[in-house]
């Protein structure tokens, strides 16, 4: 659970690096 997470936050920093990090902190 913990490792697909950070891989998902990952792939949506590349694209946006500040709304992943919000969207994945919800």
């Amino acid at each position: 659970s913990g490792v697909t997470q950070i891989v998902y936050k990952h792939a949506i920093s590349t694209i946006v690096p500040d709304s992943s990090f919000r969207f994945s902190s919800e």
